[in-house]
């Protein structure tokens, strides 16, 4: 299981009102992980899930086109961070998941390509 790294990809989004796609780290499973979440094409948020409870620990409002962007999410410690197209968006600082590894999950259309973990 990893601790620390960066998540670096591409994510195409369909920006479709239904959207609720996430990029998972430190996943150990579907009810243990961080995850940045994609919403309804305006909307995209960082939340713990925790033995299956989800809270929410950072959120912007930005409106993402549906196409392909990079996305780069850190995981140092109980510092989280994601950065969308060459800018940070997000950040939170959180310690309730020391590790693990990757996932995703989509609802609506959702492809990811040039994946790199350092």
């Amino acid at each position: 299981m990893w601790s620390n790294y960066t998540l670096s990809l591409n994510v195409q989004l369909s920006a479709w009102s239904s959207e609720s796609d996430s990029v998972d780290v430190r996943y150990v499973n579907g009810d243990n992980h961080y995850a940045v979440r994609f919403l309804g094409g305006n909307v995209i948020d960082l939340v713990r899930a925790d033995g299956g409870v989800t809270t929410e620990l950072a959120r912007v409002s930005l409106a993402y086109t549906a196409g392909w962007h990079q996305l780069q999410v850190t995981a140092q410690g109980a510092s989280l961070s994601v950065g969308l197209d060459g800018a940070t968006i997000l950040t939170a600082r959180d310690d309730a998941i020391s590790c693990g590894g990757i996932g995703m999950a989509s609802n609506d259309p959702f492809a990811i390509a040039d994946v790199s973990v350092t």
